[in-house]
């Protein structure tokens, strides 16, 4: 299985393309976004492994990069969203890069999209990081929701005292 994790932009996307054990890198570059962009770059990446799946692996976030879900999905390809929370903490815990670009992020996206659904070669410490970083984005989402929590009562209060 090939995975591909893209970095969406608004004009271009930096993509890296892995091997399924997420080690090795096959191809990487930048894709413009226009439909016929996307046609010949889908067609090149499913040229790298002929006949084997391909996984794409995307940030969620403003529903800027449903369009190429879509595309991707109607292609036949599996496609993984994950958060940028996710994406940040494997990148700086996992792979231990603190300086963030463009090709880093599809990079680590591309990774960790790999390591969630193999279980090959992982070794120990992937798994330990891996249930770190899990653990960071529980905490994470939890402080946000406290917070909102706080906010809701602090408006529903508001005015009655």
């Amino acid at each position: 299985m090939l995975v591909v994790g893209l970095d969406w932009g608004r004009l271009s996307h930096e993509f890296v393309a892995v091997e399924i054990n997420g080690r090795t890198s096959l191809y990487s570059g930048t894709v413009e976004n226009s439909t016929s962009a996307f046609e010949e770059w889908a067609n090149t990446i499913e040229s790298i492994l002929p006949g084997q799946p391909v996984r794409l692996a995307v940030e969620s976030g403003n529903g800027l990069s449903y369009p190429v879900e879509v595309f991707a999905g109607s292609r036949g390809w599996e496609v993984v969203t994950l958060s940028a929370t996710s994406v940040k903490a494997y990148r700086e815990h996992v792979m231990r890069k603190n300086n963030k670009t463009d090709r880093i992020d599809a990079l680590a996206i591309a990774r960790l999209a790999a390591e969630m659904t193999s279980s090959e070669n992982r070794g120990p410490n992937h798994g330990r990081a891996f249930v770190g970083l899990l653990v960071t984005e529980i905490k994470s989402s939890r402080t946000r929701l406290v917070s909102l929590i706080d906010c809701v009562n602090t408006w529903l209060n508001f005015g009655q005292s």
